[in-house]
């Protein structure tokens, strides 16, 4: 198919091509909306009814937390397409991964995919209502705080510091009593610095984690569906 699409006249970049465990070819790309729809019309005209070419919506991943122990995947699913763009209202837009067994405060998490224009703007106000409970929202590409030690970038599980911080206030890092009720001076955890508590995003250590993770992750858009069968 290579030498038969020449894409050296069309502003395209081609950044991977890989073959998914359905059959198809999924080539990641570059460029404008415009461009991918060309290129998409090329592949058609040159390879006839030997392929179905098109595009994959892009989608981000969103972390849900402070789901009631009661929600489930379908009722998280049904408010994100309440707040879906008009274009994204399709069910099959919007995918949900649901944690099975609830935390110490019987919360559950999920994590969402769903187009970017949704995403951002369920990102952009921090929060999804689902039943009677106010989640927390933010990016998937956002760092994991472990709840033992207090630090980004790993999980209670996998934590190998000597400091267990499991009874810590996480305002201001002291044990014996809860952030609610605490009337200290912020202190954080991670990166031992007053100001702020151990959860807050403007964590000198959480931007660090934060902008090296969302580096790894960023790619560019996907354009999927060359079947070898001829159907996507």
């Amino acid at each position: 198919m290579q030498h038969t699409v020449k894409v050296h006249d069309i502003d395209i970049k081609i950044k991977n091509v890989r073959e998914t465990k359905g059959g198809d070819i999924e080539i990641t790309t570059t460029g404008k909306e415009e461009v991918k729809d060309a290129f998409i019309k090329r592949i058609q005209e040159k390879m006839g009814e030997a392929v179905t070419a098109q595009k994959v919506m892009a989608k981000k991943k969103i972390f849900i937390k402070d789901i009631h122990e009661t929600a489930t995947a379908e009722d998280v699913r049904e408010e994100l397409l309440k707040q879906a763009t008009e274009g994204d209202k399709q069910a099959d837009n919007i995918a949900v991964t649901m944690a099975t067994k609830p935390n110490k405060g019987r919360k559950l998490f999920a994590f969402a995919t769903l187009p970017i224009e949704t995403a951002n703007k369920i990102l952009k106000a921090g929060k999804l209502y689902v039943g009677w409970n106010a989640c927390r929202v933010e990016s998937a590409n956002a760092p994991r705080r472990c709840f033992r030690c207090l630090r980004f970038g790993h999980v209670r599980e996998n934590c190998e510091s000597e400091i267990n911080r499991e009874d810590s206030c996480l305002r201001c890092c002291e044990p014996g009593h809860k952030a609610r009720d605490c009337k200290n001076e912020p202190h954080c955890a991670a990166c031992d610095q007053k100001g702020h508590r151990a959860d807050d995003m403007a964590c000198p250590e959480f931007k660090s984690k934060w902008a090296a993770k969302s580096e790894r992750g960023r790619q560019g858009g996907k354009m999927r569906g060359l079947n070898r069968r001829g159907a996507c």
